[in-house]
């Protein structure tokens, strides 16, 4: 079913600009629900973008590509109860630093990139500095942001309770560490820029260790396989009916 849009990201997602512990500036975009009540817990959704919405203008990362705020605010009435952040890295830099025509790489040889620290850190202030359900943190990203949605599961697995990487890639040898956190992951055979196999090899050591992945191969789209996954409110209503439970296991709202 397609959506029928009721906002747009870039016109009720709040600039801010956010700096780390180190110095390094982030610029980022946050949404919280018109009628936000400290009183209430609210999932968190985090967005990281790909390569092509890279800079400084805290705009090219929700107006160039369909994404998952521009999902769930196409449907504010049913999906808009909840905090969204979608930070912004510059040109020059990478969220995790690995070539991408490799696909997969080592967690152990890449250290944890400048920006990916200050995401992590942007994350922990929301959660914070809001009333967030700890139960229901959420993340997405397509491209280089599938590269760090990967990324910041593999390194913060007990952080996440669904994740959704798009035609990224991952290290294998992870797999045991994020098994018990729900993947819906989607990457198009026909990917020039980001090897099909990036996800291919995630999904096969996830399978062999029994992890939650759910996998959308696809022979369309090229490297734009986030057209098979933002384009209908399926991803989000499988997003939301993810929830951790105090034992660290998962359920099914």
């Amino acid at each position: 079913m397609k959506t029928v849009r009721s906002a747009l990201p870039d016109e009720i997602m709040e600039r801010r600009l956010f700096t780390a512990k180190d110095g390094t500036p982030l610029p980022y975009r946050i949404y919280l629900p018109e009628d936000y009540d400290c009183g209430k817990s609210y999932p968190l959704v985090l967005f990281m973008h790909g390569a092509g919405e890279r800079g400084t203008d805290n705009s090219l990362h929700l107006t160039r590509i369909a994404n998952v705020c521009d999902l769930i605010l196409s449907d504010i009435e049913k999906y808009g109860d909840c905090v969204i952040i979608a930070p912004q890295c510059p040109v020059t830099v990478q969220w995790v630093d690995t070539p991408w025509e490799k696909g997969g790489y080592s967690v152990k040889e890449v250290k944890k990139s400048v920006y990916m620290k200050a995401a992590e850190e942007l994350l922990a202030a929301t959660i914070s500095d809001y009333s967030i359900d700890k139960k229901r943190i959420y993340v997405s990203g397509l491209s280089m942001g599938g590269f760090a949605t990967w990324d910041i599961v593999m390194r913060n697995p007990e952080l996440f309770a669904a994740a959704v990487p798009v035609c990224g890639g991952a290290d294998p040898e992870m797999a045991e560490r994020i098994k018990q956190v729900p993947i819906w992951t989607i990457h198009s055979t026909g990917d020039l820029l980001v090897p099909f196999s990036g996800t291919e090899d995630m999904v096969l050591a996830l399978e062999n260790v029994g992890g939650d992945i759910r996998f959308t191969r696809t022979d369309l789209y090229g490297h734009s396989a986030w057209l098979g996954i933002y384009d209908t409110t399926e991803v989000v209503d499988w997003i939301f009916s993810k929830k951790r439970v105090s034992d660290g296991r998962f359920s099914e709202e």
